[in-house]
């Protein structure tokens, strides 16, 4: 689940793995013993150091047999088709074998939990615990019930993320904001808030989120679920302090600097856009200079992303070490003017070129030693105008493109998707899929829409990933298509 703006790009707009409905057959040589394991079942499935995935299962009774469902909702997935369950004794054995899932777990009616094995490619140890009775909410709609900085972690895919809610009242409405601390600094504006009768219900319109929940009765909490996209997270907020899984980056430079930091503007004339950033130069004789690039989405002039701080982190380094650097945020972003969502890469590449404009204007700026230095597709367009200017002293790439785009990207996603959780069996067909669309799309002309054909390919994907609610499909198809239809 993100909630940063700047990082929720196509390549990170991934569908995850287990998903569907289930119809088992039981069977019980201790019907006792089975019928204590009726209800639902809470897991967090390590997949490795920085994937966790929240796993519930339901199970019923079904007169001599059972019934139930498995889930897996910070992916999206609701409803598992198992092929079938066994109980016998205390022993649990479940199948799903389109998705290659096999599970064998042992009962234990003191910790009351189902402790086993899930196999999924490879073993992972997995413990399932009696789910919680849902939260009793308080009988009131008093703002100052509800009035103050809400906050907790839910569990997602990545592990667990900090949310904070700040609730505030006036002139008889309230003002709401939200935050995602472990992702960034700034508040995101709550479009629509809701407090009746204990129930909390709020949306941030910009980034798909809808949470749906309430005050609990002792009114010491805000506990619900956030759905954005396809995809759920329990949160439970209180007001006490809130502690941030982000650990310090002590990487990143603090002021003063030891060197001159000067603010910069400029203009592209042909894209009519305004460039706004950072210049820094060395104490001593400048060596060289560096133009830094950022990579793809929309990005600023410190290539910030969960905090972390990249192009100022560079630009430290070469200030020290007689290295002059301009660092710029992205057209649209920042202090800069234009539109990011109708730019191309060439369209990057221009304003790189007034970039180098405005260096070779500057009288202390030695003309003969600028470079560029560009990150991901940032090193793409470094390439793009080094081979159109003779005057560029050198190029530096960093993880810059060496294949065909098409060919990056489906590899990427791919690779994105296993981690995720996706059998490799699964992979091959997404990929065939990739290509066939992005094969239709390098035919559309400009502004033309995406065709049903295609939508239909997108879907596809979705299915085979596990998505098998009809409004999440064609929610992710309409992501992917807004997307695709862009410059």
């Amino acid at each position: 689940m993100n909630f940063n703006r700047t990082i929720n790009r196509t390549k990170r707009r991934v569908v995850s793995s287990i998903v569907g409905m289930v119809s088992i057959i039981g069977l019980a040589s201790n019907k006792a013993v089975a019928d204590d394991l009726v209800g639902s079942w809470d897991a967090n499935l390590k997949v490795n150091e920085t994937i966790t995935l929240p796993l519930t299962i339901h199970i019923k009774n079904a007169g001599d047999s059972y019934s139930g469902t498995l889930d897996t909702p910070a992916q999206g997935g609701f409803g598992i088709p198992m092929t079938s369950i066994e109980v016998d004794e205390n022993k649990v054995i479940f199948d799903i074998s389109n998705l290659q899932i096999h599970y064998e777990g042992t009962y234990t009616k003191s910790s009351n939990s189902i402790s086993g094995t899930f196999i999924q490619g490879k073993p992972f140890p997995l413990e399932f615990s009696r789910q919680e009775k849902p939260v009793e909410y308080a009988n009131t709609s008093a703002p100052e019930d509800i009035v103050g900085r809400w906050s907790g972690h839910g569990q997602t895919a990545g592990g667990p993320l900090a949310f904070v809610l700040e609730v505030h009242q006036k002139d008889g409405k309230y003002q709401v904001v939200a935050q995602s601390p472990d992702q960034h600094d700034s508040d995101i504006p709550v479009d629509s808030f809701e407090f009746k009768q204990g129930k909390v219900v709020f949306t941030i319109d910009d980034i798909q989120l809808r949470f749906e929940g309430g005050l609990s009765k002792d009114k010491s909490s805000v506990v619900g679920k956030i759905k954005q996209g396809p995809a759920i997270m329990k949160v439970k907020m209180d007001k006490k302090p809130l502690e941030s899984k982000l650990s310090a980056r002590p990487q990143t430079p603090k002021q003063p600097f030891d060197y001159p930091v000067e603010e910069v503007s400029f203009s592209n004339k042909a894209a009519g856009v305004t460039l706004a950033g950072t210049l820094t130069k060395p104490k001593g004789k400048i060596k060289a200079t560096a133009v830094l690039i950022t990579g793809s989405g929309p990005q600023d002039r410190d290539e910030t992303i969960l905090r972390h701080k990249p192009f100022a982190v560079i630009a430290d380094h070469f200030a020290n070490n007689g290295v002059a650097v301009l660092r710029l945020d992205d057209r649209g972003v920042g202090k800069s003017t234009g539109d990011f969502s109708s730019a191309t890469s060439l369209d990057f590449a221009s304003d790189i070129k007034s970039a180098l404009n405005y260096l070779k204007h500057r009288k202390d700026i030695p003309n003969q030693s600028i470079g560029l230095v560009g990150h991901s597709e940032g090193g793409m367009i470094a390439s793009l105008v080094a081979a159109e200017n003779k005057d560029v002293a050198f190029v530096i790439m960093m993880a810059g493109p060496g294949v065909n785009i098409v060919d990056l990207y489906v590899e990427q996603r791919s690779k994105l998707l296993m981690h995720s959780g996706i059998p490799v069996s699964k992979l091959g067909e997404i990929k065939k899929l990739d290509y066939l669309i992005f094969d239709q799309i390098n035919q559309l002309n400009a502004g033309e829409k995406i065709n049903a054909k295609t939508r239909e390919l997108i879907a596809q994907i979705s299915k085979i990933a596990g998505i098998n609610d009809q409004k999440h499909i064609d929610a992710q198809v309409d992501g992917l298509a807004k997307t695709y239809e862009t410059p």
